[in-house]
C-alpha cells in the first residue's frame, strides 16, 4: 500500500535528487552502469512513497542518503551474485599449462618480494607494497601515512632510485 505525500515527495525529488545520484554512485563506485543508477534512485524514491511519516523526519537528508547506500549495496550483492552463476566453473575453465606457469610466476613474484623486503628499509618496502601491489595513489598514500602528497612524491622518487639500482645489481 503507497502511502503518497505528493507534494512532499516532489519537494525531497527536486531538493535531493543530485545528492542522491551522487551518493549512490560513490557507494557503487564504477560498477553501475545509467540504467542501474536511475533505478537506484527510482527505488529510494518508492521506499520514500512507502515510509509513513517521513516528512516528520528530523534528518530526511540522511534518511535518504543511508537510503541509498542501502539500495546500492543491494544490487550490488545481486549483480556479484548474479556474474558468479554466470561464471564457469573451475574445473571447465582452467588450463593446466597455464596454472602451472601461473603458479611459478606467482613463486616468482614471492621470491623478488622477500628480496626486496631484505634490501628496503621497513617504511621502504611498506611505501613500496601501498604503490605497487596495492596500487594506491600517491593522494591516498599520503592520507593513510599521514604526510603530505608531495613527501611521498619524493619519497617514491627516491624509492625508485633505490629499486633501480638493486635491479640492476641482479
Amino acid at each position: 500500500m503507497l502511502i503518497i505525500n505528493k507534494e512532499f515527495i516532489e519537494k525531497i525529488y527536486q531538493g535531493e535528487y543530485l545528492n542522491l545520484v551522487i551518493n549512490t554512485i560513490k557507494y557503487v563506485a564504477r560498477s553501475i552502469n545509467t540504467n542501474d543508477l536511475k533505478d537506484c534512485v527510482s527505488e529510494v524514491y518508492l521506499i520514500a512513497m512507502q515510509k509513513k511519516n517521513l516528512d516528520k523526519h528530523p534528518n530526511i537528508h540522511g534518511w535518504l542518503c543511508e537510503t541509498a547506500k542501502n539500495v546500492s549495496k543491494d544490487l550490488k550483492k545481486k549483480k556479484a551474485a548474479q556474474k558468479k552463476r554466470n561464471a564457469a566453473p573451475f574445473e571447465e575453465s582452467a588450463d593446466p599449462v597455464k596454472s602451472e606457469e601461473v603458479i611459478e610466476k606467482q613463486e616468482q613474484e614471492k621470491e623478488f618480494l622477500n628480496l626486496l623486503e631484505e634490501k628496503l628499509k621497513p617504511q621502504e618496502f611498506a611505501l613500496y607494497e601501498l604503490k605497487h601491489i596495492k596500487h594506491l595513489s600517491n593522494e591516498k598514500i599520503a592520507v593513510l601515512i599521514g604526510i603530505k602528497k608531495h613527501s611521498v612524491d619524493v619519497k617514491l622518487t627516491r624509492l625508485n632510485k633505490k629499486l633501480k639500482n638493486i635491479l640492476e645489481k641482479l
